[in-house]
């Protein structure tokens, strides 16, 4: 496990391989930034349309991402420099 502040400016890798393919994920955010998600390569993320909301709730997304795919964060307002980012992927 590494440490990594999440910024506005750019991605964060989560998970830079799926094991599988998954349809939904679990998303604990305890910082106080809210973060979007996002899959695909370095450069050419596509944004989920999800915004993942401060304050340690757990959410239950529907997101299908196939196997092999990169799941990525960035932060909307604020930067996250503390706190651990949690993701469930059920397929």
């Amino acid at each position: 496990m590494s440490s990594t502040n999440v910024t506005t400016s750019a991605y964060v890798t989560l998970i830079s391989s799926l094991s599988y393919g998954v349809s939904a994920m679990e998303l604990f955010n305890p910082s106080a930034a809210t973060m979007k998600i996002a899959i695909g390569t370095a450069g050419s993320e596509v944004d989920m349309n999800y915004y993942v909301l401060p304050g340690g709730s757990a959410f239950l997304i529907p997101l299908p991402a196939g196997h092999s795919q990169r799941v990525s964060i960035r932060a909307v307002d604020q930067t996250a420099a503390s706190g651990l980012f949690v993701i469930n992927c059920f397929a």
